[in-house]
């Protein structure tokens, strides 16, 4: 009963905190001459995910680097600690917990916003509130752009199958929408006029390149690496994996938040940890990206475990979504339309270390052509700086 009574106590602190938030930005809206618009800095920064989460390291930190070594001035605001939002939102079983986050991170964005005037461009992940699930307008996004003449909102998955309406308010308040493949290009390009294409890179020093392969007669190390909530993908070529297992020695090497057991494999499980991760990587010697179905989520998704394999040099097999357009076909990695063809492009791999490096090679060449943050930081600048409307 008490915790009845503090959930509607933080859930009218939170209500509370959105209308009068809404009051000061239509003020704002009105009155923008009020705030400052003199330039004192170049960018600005609004990441969707905590620091260090993949989503916010792929976007923005590992650009950071281009942008120091070029004199760029900017400002990036996270919206906290990925350990404390993840336990929060994900794990939590307290929602008045979940209603606190909710309102430091509106009342964070809300001071935040009435700095935007004072760049040269601004650079949103998605959305200005992240994670709030009843969110239908863009708030922030709507004095954001009466402030300033140069915001590019980024989207690099199919964000809009939750949330529609916030997706759409938002793109209606930005001058550019950069997206990671002609998917999401296709969708987007019917609600706004200026949407580019902008792959997911990765910074490739990060990771262990492949050089030694085993033979096929030693115990062969399969990887995968994913969330929870991934985790149906990879049993969905479970029945694969127990037949290849039968007639090969094979070990499955997990990195995950969640222990998996698959009763009839060798299972080595790994909570994810950046110190250890790449380490784990490089010490196996075929991955997987496996993908149930090709619904608009994986259709729209460039998915980071793939070049992350390719990074590595690690040949791997993969459904056919989600994937770079760079990647071809029997040549950088070998695509399973069903399950026999997993079967059979796994014991290719497995019997074959010609095949293994042929396949890992390939596919880092192509990585590094298309996929690495010093190949794309260029592009990244022009998207934000020479390439908007006024």
């Amino acid at each position: 009963m008490l915790q009845k009574q503090i959930e509607r106590f933080y859930y009218m602190i939170l209500m509370f905190s959105i209308f009068l938030g809404k009051l000061i930005i239509s003020f704002f809206c009105a009155f923008s001459f009020l705030l400052s618009h003199s330039k004192k800095k170049q960018l600005l920064m609004f990441p969707y995910y905590p620091e260090n989460n993949i989503g916010a390291m792929v976007r923005f930190q590992n650009y950071l680097p281009f942008f120091d070594n070029e004199k760029i001035s900017y400002d990036i605001h996270y919206i906290g600690n990925y350990q404390t939002i993840f336990h929060t939102l994900m794990e939590g079983d307290k929602r008045y917990d979940q209603y606190k986050l909710y309102i430091k991170i509106f009342w964070s964005r809300l001071f935040q916003t009435l700095k935007t005037g004072g760049y040269e461009a601004v650079y949103i992940q998605r959305g200005m509130f992240p994670f709030y699930p009843d969110q239908k307008e863009a708030i922030f996004e709507k004095l954001v752009y009466k402030l300033n003449k140069n915001i590019t909102v980024d989207f690099y998955d199919a964000d809009y199958i939750v949330n529609k309406s916030i997706v759409h308010s938002t793109v209606q308040y930005c001058h550019n929408v950069t997206v990671v493949n002609d998917f999401l290009a296709n969708y987007f390009q019917k609600i706004h006029p200026n949407v580019k294409l902008f792959p997911i890179a990765l910074t490739p020093e990060k990771y262990l390149l492949k050089q030694i392969y085993k033979s096929s007669d030693s115990v062969i190390k399969i990887f995968w690496t994913g969330t929870a909530g991934n985790i149906f993908n990879l049993l969905s070529i479970q029945s694969v994996l127990k037949k290849i297992a039968i007639k090969k020695q094979i070990q499955i090497l997990i990195v995950c938040n969640k222990t998996i057991h698959i009763e009839g494999l060798i299972v080595e499980n790994n909570l994810y940890d950046p110190s250890n991760f790449y380490t784990l990587m490089h010490s196996a010697d075929i991955a997987l990206y496996p993908v149930k179905e090709g619904n608009d989520t994986h259709k729209g998704a460039m998915a980071a475990k793939a070049l992350e394999y390719a990074a590595s040099g690690l040949p791997f097999v993969a459904s056919p979504w989600g994937l770079s357009p760079y990647f071809t076909n029997k040549e950088d990695v070998l695509i399973a339309n069903n399950l026999q063809e997993w079967e059979d492009y796994l014991l290719q791999l497995i019997e074959s270390v010609e095949l293994r490096k042929t396949i890992g090679s390939n596919a880092r060449k192509t990585f590094m052509k298309y996929h690495s943050t010093e190949v794309s930081y260029p592009y990244l600048n022009k998207l934000l700086f020479h390439n908007h409307n006024n």
